[in-house]
């Protein structure tokens, strides 16, 4: 909702950015379990475009993956259509899987090299 709004309030000059962490952070700064990020970044993103498509278009909802599953768009939580609802997609990519990832569903990579 942040990024819909951000991209409404700049009048379609915004671009969202994501970015995973790396395995030591996962494991030894947030204590969970690593798993690969490619898989998982490749569906959240379609998730986020098919949000973005409800609120704009009304499509109904429904996402359905190993990762995701997401059906419901409650009234209060959809901002509704802005004018420009084509909000750019970058990611952060450390190796060559999530620059393949970056290349197949968005618009822009932001390399950022991890620490050897």
């Amino acid at each position: 909702m942040t990024a819909w709004t951000l991209q409404k309030l700049s009048r379609g000059h915004f671009t969202f950015g994501l970015g995973t962490q790396v395995k030591a952070h996962i494991e030894r700064r947030f204590g969970m379990p690593w798993t690969p990020a490619a898989p998982w970044m490749r569906e959240y993103v379609s998730a986020v475009r098919a949000v973005w498509d409800c609120w704009q278009n009304g499509t109904p909802l429904d996402v359905r993956g190993p990762h995701y599953n997401i059906n419901l768009m409650v009234p209060f939580f959809n901002p509704g259509p802005i004018e420009h609802p084509d909000v750019p997609i970058h990611i952060a990519a450390v190796n060559l899987v999530m620059c393949q990832v970056a290349g197949e569903v968005t618009e822009g990579i932001r390399y950022a090299r991890h620490p050897t």
